[in-house]
């Protein structure tokens, strides 16, 4: 750990701080703002608490680190009149930024958020702001920076050595301003912010300065993509490109059909395997599923064009042969047929009596009635697990469909060929973590919505729906615009198909699905599909790149040991000795001796940790334990639960150590633990017995 001397606000040394900083060269930025080129980092600890049976909570420590000084103060008032300093020394202004980052910055604007008259708040949802600016002083979030908790941000610097304090700072104590803190307690906070510094200065140095930093992780793939896309240095691809995205436009009626065709991973359980204690259970996953699609698929790569229905499935046939479509549905007495899993949300349904409806978890089993809207992809599976009545589509729009541009593949692969190269090499570790979350956020940017709700920050957060109109028009006009929004809609839908080959072939032995893998028993007698699915995309592949005019082995790079990897295949991920699912995003398994969890909102290891001491105390096994009645304790799941509080609280408050201060804060957000409840909707409960007692009769 860098230790470094512990300092009050008032004991640091500005004036050489400030004359250090001011040798540093301004950045210039292309709109004639500047950036100050040095690192800066920003934390608060708080305390929370109940008083009068409201909750409460204060700030009782900042810490500061600005190109490598590190300080601190216990008041607002102490770091209001810092900035103001720095402000007035550093001459910033609306053209000349300091930019200071804060780990998760939601946090911390919840306490700054009337502090400050701010200049701008960029966010994508209320509370969640990346980017806030004050007289110069520019905030941003290094969470949504390197999609990593600080501990982790902590084991991937490059040139530094230094990891995130545990157990140092009891939180469940009560402090305030001036409660008197140990060194060893001042010294947690501190390393926190020096983690911060360490991984600016590291990105200031790999993007050149700091200007060049993005907001975000997808930032750094747009950058890498977009320069990919526009080659300088042949114009005739350059201009061929250009003229391709710019003749892909969309409508704004064509734009909210794809929205709502638009769907995300498939996660689900076979409701006849829920709450099932499952010996030998094997687990399997698709190599990088969503850059296989990419590659192998077949995209809209023109303008779409509406049509006003479909008269005949020879209609359909021929339209699917040279096109994607996305259409309106509407279903009449639809029934479940195979019972593995039930591919439709009733979410999805923008019409749906749902008094004549029948649900799996949200999913849909029957329904008299529906209207939705789908892509062909789905089509193409969903009658592998329904009939009806009788169905009727509309409100269609074609896009004539090719391979997705080569210079996009051509990047994707890169990547895909570096992050299999570089694993397992200690010493391009970094290079490794950087290739793989570029890869990883490919996807992640091909499905961000192009008009989304504006949230806005004025004294106050707000949702205003968008102009749809508007928003389409700046998105057709961009000049060097590398993405075209139907392309996620279909990037999903054939992620989901592929998912769903293998439920319909696990059948009753398949037990649970996560957007790219499969949860079975008797895996041995699946061998086969697997077999001539991985051959079968292994072609598609070899198509693809015969088409793209890359080399084939381009898509089958050698890790350390020389070992071929294939995008798109199927690979064994895991064999559990037992299994046990509650429903998506619930289970308990054993693997190699121990149990592990998944639960949204639990921690993995204190959550399974707290089961299997639960059992033991109840001496029973903790399958036993793990059901629809289990509730793990506030304190043993990590749960958190925040409340924001937007009015100023205002009193007395008594320390762990008896010591009785003042408080104010003009704003705030008390977290506390919470319990986790395993309680199960009504709806499935209903369900799952009606299944029970089917298999009984």
């Amino acid at each position: 750990m860098d230790a470094r001397t512990i300092k009050h606000v008032t004991e640091i040394p500005l004036d050489e701080i400030i004359d250090e900083i001011k040798t540093i060269p301004i950045v210039k930025t292309r709109n004639k703002g500047q950036y100050i080129n040095i690192p800066c980092s920003f934390d608060i600890e708080t305390s929370s608490f109940y008083q009068n049976g409201e909750k409460k909570a204060i700030m009782y420590l900042w810490t500061f680190d600005i190109n490598g000084c590190t300080c601190h103060g216990r008041t607002w008032d102490e770091f209001y009149l810092l900035l103001v300093q720095l402000i007035e020394r550093l001459e910033l202004s609306d053209k000349r930024h300091l930019v200071i980052y804060v780990h998760n910055l939601g946090y911390e604007f919840q306490f700054m958020q009337y502090l400050f008259e701010w200049e701008s708040v960029f966010a994508r949802k209320a509370r969640k702001p990346m980017k806030a600016v004050t007289c110069g002083i520019e905030f941003r979030d290094s969470l949504v920076l390197s999609g990593y908790s600080l501990s982790k941000v902590a084991e991937n610097l490059h040139s530094h050595k230094i990891k995130k304090l545990v157990g140092d700072l009891d939180y469940d104590l009560v402090r305030h301003s001036e409660t008197s803190l140990t060194e060893k307690e001042l010294q947690y906070a501190y390393n926190d912010v020096i983690i911060l510094e360490y991984y600016i200065q590291e990105e200031i140095e790999r993007n050149g300065d700091i200007s060049k930093i993005p907001l975000t992780q997808t930032g750094y793939t747009r950058r890498y993509v977009k320069v990919r896309c526009y080659n300088r240095d042949d114009s005739n691809a350059y201009v061929h490109f250009r003229d391709l995205m710019q003749s892909m436009t969309i409508e704004p009626e064509e734009y909210v059909s794809l929205k709502r065709a638009f769907m995300g991973g498939f996660t689900h359980a076979n409701a006849f395997n829920v709450m099932r204690v499952h010996n030998s259970v094997d687990s399997v996953d698709f190599s990088s599923s969503y850059p296989a699609v990419m590659l192998t698929e077949m995209f809209p790569m023109a303008k779409g064009y509406h049509l006003d229905n479909i008269k005949s499935e020879k209609q359909y046939q021929n339209l699917c042969e040279s096109n994607c479509l996305i259409f309106d549905i509407e279903i009449n007495n639809l029934e479940q047929i195979n019972f593995a899993d039930s591919p439709l949300s009733a979410s999805k349904c923008f019409e749906l009596d749902p008094k004549n409806t029948v649900y799996n978890n949200g999913r849909i089993v029957y329904a008299a009635h529906l209207i939705t809207t789908l892509t062909n992809v789905d089509f193409e599976y969903f009658w592998k697990f329904y009939k009806c009545e009788k169905y009727r589509i509309w409100n269609v729009w074609c896009y004539p469909k090719s391979y997705l541009p080569t210079p996009f593949i051509s990047a994707m692969l890169d990547l895909f060929k570096d992050k299999t190269e570089l694993k397992g090499i200690p010493e391009k570790e970094v290079e490794y973590m950087h290739s793989k979350q570029l890869l990883n956020s490919m996807y992640g940017m091909s499905v961000t919505d192009i008009a989304p709700d504006n949230v806005k920050f004025n004294n106050g957060w707000t949702t205003e729906k968008c102009d749809i109109v508007k928003e389409i028009n700046a998105y057709n006009s961009q000049k060097q615009r590398f993405l075209f929004y139907p392309w996620g809609v279909f990037i999903t839908a054939y992620a989901r198909r592929n998912l769903f080959t293998g439920i319909y072939n696990a059948g009753s032995d398949y037990i649970y699905a996560d957007t790219d893998s499969v949860k079975m028993i008797n895996y041995e007698q699946h061998l086969d599909y697997i077999k001539a699915y991985n051959e079968n995309i292994i072609e598609k592949t070899k198509d693809a790149m015969n088409f793209h005019n890359i080399p084939y082995e381009y898509a089958t790079p050698r890790d350390t040991k020389g070992q071929k990897h294939y995008l798109g295949v199927w690979e064994h991920d895991a064999k559990y000795s037992q299994f046990k699912t509650l429903g998506a995003k619930r289970y308990l398994c054993l693997e190699d001796g121990k149990y592990k969890l998944t639960v949204s909102g639990v921690d993995k290891k204190l959550g399974a940790q707290y089961i299997v001491d639960y059992a033991k105390e109840k001496n029973t096994s903790p399958f036993d334990v793990f059901n629809e009645d289990l509730i793990i304790p506030q304190g043993k799941g990590g749960r958190k639960i925040l409340t924001y509080i937007d009015e100023p609280i205002d009193g007395e408050i008594t320390d762990y150590l008896g010591n009785t201060a003042h408080y104010h804060e003009e704003s705030c957000v008390h977290m506390e633990d919470g319990e986790y409840t395993f309680n199960i909707a009504e709806s499935y409960v209903t369900y799952l017995a009606g299944l029970e007692e089917s298999e009984e009769t």
